[in-house]
């Protein structure tokens, strides 16, 4: 029998290179038939793409059903939490709407699934880089021809070219993105990313050098300052494991209270903090916006108002919410209020118990590290959990984080160990010698 000329993985491979790119927002303008207020109302085009990938990852999903059941399965706190969100409708006030969003998270989860059944860390570390990577030229091919025809970066005074978008308000860039904070969020996951890929020969060292300096620098000018303290942050808890790592009772209470530590430092300097950062005390209106989402949780506390069932008019509070803060969120700047407010305590408790097992996974996992790509799912555990408090990605429809999230969790269960173990020996790096957290 004569053989394909490209094989399966490689199909496969191409695949989730591509849907990683698509949820990852960055081709919103380019795919979108122009209303780009997606989280809200959608877009018919953008929905028919969406579409299309996940059926093609569930046509990978069903081929490699029982793997995709296995990880499926042992994980039971997201098969919970998914089955919630998905019932969540009945008890919203838009019912067709929520059940609509609910199809864009669970094809993110799906993604999750069928990408830790299929891919290992380092593979799924090395289709990450080549998207950040490509999203991060465009990015600057974006700026490029901003200056051929003369636009202002800066100021904030729009130019639309082929659908991308290169300024916006207050000297902040979004790039090719929506908005200034999902280009931060992307660079800030692109530096953990290519911090994880190991380096093999000098070249390589090199050219990674030269794009953590280019996703470093177009973090900065987003200004997403949630972006750059998660990373921050993420970096220097990640030393603090490198070094305690092998000391068991010691490396999680010292994470815990070095997160502990930092949060209060900066509630008790709020103001000064935020000044530094060149944001106001109230972190540019969150504060008041954050004081009405907990009025509201008190009024449907244990089930929420549905899965994405209350911003934009979906639940009739949200006017009032609008109303008091003066401007029209889509979504609560905070993962934790987010989730209370669309599912309840009981959302909140399964997403800690998804949480903490995930955390476990990681821990464990780090603890028997032999390569550099093997701290990857606590760094980006511990990413996704501090990113959170000032963003939403926690069971968000058609995110890349979120995927991402189920992937590591998923992935990093050690009864699943021995799924890659033949293809994990040639990519290893011993730790020892890795650069990044030495």
């Amino acid at each position: 029998m004569a053989q394909l000329p490209i094989s399966q993985g490689f199909i496969e491979r191409s695949i989730f290179g591509v849907v990683a790119l698509v949820l990852s927002s960055a081709l919103v303008r380019l795919l979108s038939s122009g209303n780009t207020d997606l989280v809200t109302s959608g877009d018919r085009r953008f929905e028919i793409v969406l579409v299309l990938l996940y059926f093609a990852v569930f046509l990978i999903g069903l081929i490699h059903i029982r793997g995709t059941i296995r990880f499926g399965l042992y994980t039971p706190p997201l098969i919970v939490l998914l089955a919630l969100t998905c019932a969540s409708f009945l008890w919203a006030e838009l019912p067709g709407l929520v059940l609509r969003r609910t199809l864009g998270v669970a094809g993110a989860t799906l993604f999750g699934l069928v990408l830790a059944s299929r891919l290992d860390f380092g593979e799924q570390l090395a289709i990450l880089r080549r998207v950040a990577r490509f999203i991060t030229a465009l990015n600057y091919a974006a700026w490029a021809a901003g200056l051929m025809i003369g636009t202002n970066l800066v100021s904030g005074e729009g130019t639309v070219i082929k659908g991308y978008q290169v300024q916006i308000e207050a000297g902040a860039w979004r790039g090719i993105f929506n908005h200034k904070n999902d280009l931060g969020a992307m660079m800030a996951l692109a530096i953990l990313v290519e911090w994880h890929v190991p380096a093999r020969t000098m070249s390589s060292k090199v050219w990674k050098a030269i794009w953590l300096c280019a996703y470093s620098l177009l973090l900065v000018l987003s200004h997403s300052v949630t972006s750059i303290v998660a990373v921050m942050l993420t970096i220097l808890l990640m030393f603090t494991f490198k070094t305690f790592r092998h000391q068991y009772r010691v490396i999680v209470p010292v994470l815990l209270l070095a997160t502990m530590f930092t949060g209060t430092l900066i509630a008790l300097n709020v103001t000064s903090v935020t000044g530094a950062l060149g944001r106001s005390s109230d972190l540019s209106g969150r504060g008041d916006l954050w004081h009405w989402v907990v009025i509201m949780i008190q009024k449907r506390p244990i089930l929420g108002y549905g899965f994405s069932g209350f911003w934009k008019g979906a639940s009739q509070l949200s006017n009032v919410v609008e109303t008091r803060i003066g401007w029209s969120p889509v979504y609560a700047h905070n993962g934790y209020l987010e989730i209370l407010l669309s599912l309840g305590v009981v959302g909140l408790l399964l997403f800690i118990w998804f949480a903490a097992t995930g955390i476990r996974r990681a821990i464990f996992y780090a603890k028997h590290a032999e390569s550099i790509q093997d701290l990857w799912p606590l760094a980006f555990l511990i990413f996704f959990l501090i990113h959170n408090l000032g963003e939403c990605t926690i069971l968000w429809q058609n995110s890349l984080e979120w995927a991402i999230c189920v992937a590591t969790v998923a992935g990093a269960d050690p009864r699943l160990c021995e799924y890659f173990a033949p293809a994990l020996v040639e990519d290893e790096i011993p730790l020892e010698t890795a650069p990044e957290y030495s």
